[in-house]
């Protein structure tokens, strides 16, 4: 089963990684922090600023992630993620830099911030897409990242949660995929699930060929979500911007 990310500056410093074909004007970063016992209650009580404000982002949040696999409905507690869409790379470059950032890393026993541009996003998140306003990246080969976030009804939350072990036993049986960890802002409500494949078909045969599709098909025919979003990734050498 895979547990651990790749990093992105691996993955950029190997020469068959994706490339940019035109400049990009979305440029996104997930910082993953991973805390000791001694922090796991300070990390918590930060969840209740949530909405983020950090200079040079046009969006911001401290999402909190799912214990197990990832993907229960109890919460790890330990592992916390800031996801930000930056407004240029010399405010991205300035993120690690931060007190907040720095804050956060002094905390943890371990971090990493994965770099990305965003190929294509569609759906809502927070009645609007994040992602809308930025020029979307062109894909060629190597890996890449996905985003699904969705609001729940709260009167579909039983059959939810009751398909969630089908969705996630289909994600951990897709070849090709590299990393996947759930995630959210809200426990039981808001989920999103955050996941690294070797390649786009990868990541397209689990969404279009597997049990998870009969179970989007459902969630669609029976109204589970009040908004839902979608988006893909591929890595960026910060550096090289």
């Amino acid at each position: 089963m895979p547990q651990q990310p790749v990093p992105t500056s691996r993955i950029a410093k190997n020469p068959d990684h994706n490339r940019l074909k035109t400049m990009s004007k979305s440029l996104v970063s997930f910082s993953f922090f991973n805390f000791p016992f001694a922090q796991k209650w300070w990390a918590l009580r930060q969840m209740q600023h949530s909405d983020l404000e950090v200079p040079g982002a046009s969006f911001a949040k401290l999402l909190g992630s799912g214990g197990g696999s990832g993907f229960s409905i109890k919460p790890d507690f330990g592992t916390y993620v800031i996801m930000c869409i930056w407004d240029s790379a010399e405010k991205a470059k300035a993120w690690e830099s931060t007190d907040l950032f720095s804050t956060f890393a002094s905390k943890s026993h371990s971090h990493q911030t994965h770099w990305m541009s965003c190929l294509q996003s569609y759906g809502c998140w927070e009645d609007g897409n994040p992602f809308q306003n930025y020029e979307m990246a062109a894909y060629t080969d190597g890996p890449v990242f996905a985003l699904t976030r969705a609001s729940i009804d709260k009167t579909k939350l039983l059959a939810f949660w009751r398909n969630v072990p089908v969705t996630t036993k289909a994600l951990y049986d897709s070849p090709g995929l590299i990393f996947a960890k759930g995630i959210g802002q809200f426990p039981l409500v808001e989920q999103a699930t955050f996941s690294q494949w070797k390649d786009l078909e990868s990541m397209k045969n689990f969404a279009y060929q597997s049990d998870h599709k009969q179970v989007l098909k459902m969630a669609n025919k029976e109204g589970w979500f009040r908004e839902d979003l979608f988006a893909r990734f591929i890595p960026v050498d910060i550096n090289d911007l």
